[in-house]
């Protein structure tokens, strides 16, 4: 991963593992079925670390999607470490309306908040998300998209955006691909080619604040 900084262009290594999981009632999130109201969800993890302007950081972000049904986003968790502190952010969509609470020792002010819209897409959703769309150009998605933000700068309120499946593109890192766009009504794009064959891995994500993503390898373990 990359992006440009004000010192110029930092890379780190990130790393996102999937996983088949069951989502309990009470938010616990086991490996094996404990009763009928337990959910069957895809659990990723979205991890990065590195420097940036020569200072140290790192994240971890959890998303809980359900594996049937509507595609959803039922939780979301995320936690920065770095400059100037810790801060712990729960964006819990399984409640009506979805709930946000933020708990920091740095830059943000301790939150909790209600959104308005149902259901909620966020960035860190789509490196799972935008693997099980249709691969057929012409596809469109009209949905209501949250900014997760940077540090003292989140917005509470979603906006609309459209996800587009383009076409399909030239060879990338020798993997035929499909280029899709997100585009949201503040004018930012985010653009993503996902692989067409295989386990649909993303092969390049291009995000709104600059932020590249590139494909280095994947690996599969054999389900629990």
């Amino acid at each position: 991963m990359k992006r440009t900084g004000i010192a110029g262009e930092n890379r780190s290594k990130g790393k996102v593992i999937t996983e088949r999981l069951y989502l309990k009632p009470d938010g616990q999130a086991v490996r094996k079925r404990t009763g009928n109201e337990d959910v069957d969800i895809l659990n990723t993890t979205l991890y990065l670390a590195g420097e940036q302007e020569s200072v140290p950081f790192a994240v971890e972000t959890v998303t809980k999607l359900p594996r049937k049904g509507a595609f959803a986003l039922l939780r979301q968790d995320q936690t920065l470490q770095g400059w100037p502190g810790t801060s712990y952010r729960a964006l819990d969509c399984r409640s009506e309306p979805p709930r946000l609470r933020i708990v920091s020792s740095g830059g943000e002010t301790s939150r909790d908040s209600v959104l308005v819209r149902w259901p909620v897409y966020t960035e860190e959703m789509l490196f799972t998300y935008l693997r099980a769309l249709p691969q057929r150009a012409g596809y469109r998605e009209e949905v209501w998209f949250q900014d997760w933000g940077g540090e003292g700068r989140i917005a509470l309120k979603p906006q609309f955006a459209t996800i587009s499946v383009r076409s399909k593109a030239p060879k990338i890192r020798d993997l035929d691909s499909w280029y899709i766009t997100v585009d949201r009504d503040d004018g930012h794009r985010s653009e993503f080619w996902v692989s067409a064959t295989g386990l649909h891995p993303i092969v390049v994500a291009l995000l709104a604040d600059g932020t590249e993503w590139s494909l280095q390898s994947i690996s599969r373990k054999k389900y629990w």
